[in-house]
């Protein structure tokens, strides 16, 4: 997203869902890119887990302004947190027994 212009342009446009469309419908390797995106996240509840919450897909004001949030982060901090999430995780990993450590490790990639 970062190094495309027009997708710059468009996550920050006033009409959210025409910009979407757009998004959804350029013909390049960006295109399939938002096209999976939109499949694996599109219909994950914008908050919460109440079912009157509408989907991310729904409220695509909400969406785009999460993909730009997305490609306004620190590197650095993001790099961070993923230390933190893995030390965080390794915790975990430590109290449970050594045969159970792969079987964890596949269930966290997930």
């Amino acid at each position: 997203l970062i190094a495309s212009d027009k997708a710059m342009f468009l996550l920050q446009h006033k009409d959210a869902a025409w910009a979407l469309d757009c998004l959804m419908h350029m013909p390049d390797e960006l295109g399939n890119v938002m096209r999976e995106v939109k499949l694996k996240y599109g219909w994950r509840l914008a908050g919460g887990y109440d079912l009157v919450v509408p989907a991310m897909i729904e409220t695509p004001d909400f969406f785009l302004k999460t993909l730009y949030m997305g490609t306004q982060e620190d590197p650095l901090l993001a790099e961070k947190a993923e230390k933190k999430v893995r030390a965080l995780a390794d915790s975990w990993k430590a109290e449970l027994p050594e045969d159970k450590h792969e079987e964890f490790e596949e269930i966290l990639d997930q």
